[in-house]
């Protein structure tokens, strides 16, 4: 999919962009990263809309993107909200980036579940089974998780322990460095879970200068994936395969060689 002679792929799913890159390098269409949508959806529905706003989305991968008057905060290289991709631990698991440690190697839904799956090997007492979660996505698994730990399981409360740690630890950083007016928490370890938003809310405090005299909006996400297709179809043409010049140009060049 080109937009501007660049293919559009996805930042936390290393495979798809390689698939991307792959069948676009023919065309001589680079590959660039795509912005996220979905922080355009939630600001949208939103009557008054804040001054800025912050998505904190974990799912497969972990970001945080900002709206500011307005503006959505892309980069100059469209790799802003790359949250999941600051470093917590150089000597933590491999992540798709090729970098080890980055947050999301401990976030993500897929992390998130690995690191059950690694406890449970254990044999802890918990109500949470590892051949059970195997045949579950890990969007179903984290369901499991959540269920377990809001039952009070034990295991389930000490794994989610450090990840709420480590995400409030990026809000702090995200809330520090853009003093968001409302923070919307999403994707699908997050969303509608109120309980594990209130603890990253809560934990941040810790590294969030002076924030004891924010007024700092913190919700779940609402924005449905409808609301979402429809921001993407609007802002790239996403349902659209453009021949670019740079594609014609290049083939006019090679039927002449």
């Amino acid at each position: 999919m080109a937009i501007d002679d660049r293919a559009i792929a996805s930042s936390v799913l290393p495979w798809a962009q390689n698939h991307v890159a792959r069948l676009t390098e023919l065309a001589g269409i680079p590959v660039h990263l795509v912005i996220s949508p979905n922080v355009l959806s939630e600001y949208r529905r939103l009557d008054p809309p804040p001054s800025s706003l912050c998505l904190l989305r974990a799912g497969d991968g972990v970001s945080a993107r900002i709206i500011a008057n307005g503006q959505l905060l892309k980069g100059s290289h469209s790799l802003a909200g790359q949250l999941g991709h600051i470093i917590a631990d150089p000597n933590g698991n491999l992540c798709g980036c090729g970098r080890r440690g980055c947050l999301e190697t401990f976030c993500s839904g897929p992390s998130i579940v690995r690191q059950v799956m690694q406890g449970l090997g254990e044999g802890p007492m918990s109500e949470l089974r590892r051949v059970d979660l195997t045949a579950l996505c890990p969007a179903d698994a984290i369901d499991r998780i959540h269920r377990a730990w809001m039952n009070g399981d034990s295991f389930a409360r000490s794994i989610m322990d450090s990840v709420l740690d480590r995400l409030a630890w990026g809000t702090g950083i995200v809330v520090n460095l853009f003093d968001p007016a409302m923070l919307v928490a999403g994707g699908y370890v997050l969303s509608g879970r109120t309980d594990w938003i209130d603890e990253i809310r809560r934990r941040s405090e810790r590294w969030v200068l002076h924030a004891g005299k924010r007024s700092l909006r913190v919700e779940s996400s609402s924005a449905s994936l409808e609301d979402d297709l429809r921001t993407l179809a609007s802002q790239l043409h996403w349902l659209t395969v453009v021949e670019t010049a740079t594609t014609r140009r290049k083939r006019r060049t090679s039927g002449r060689q």
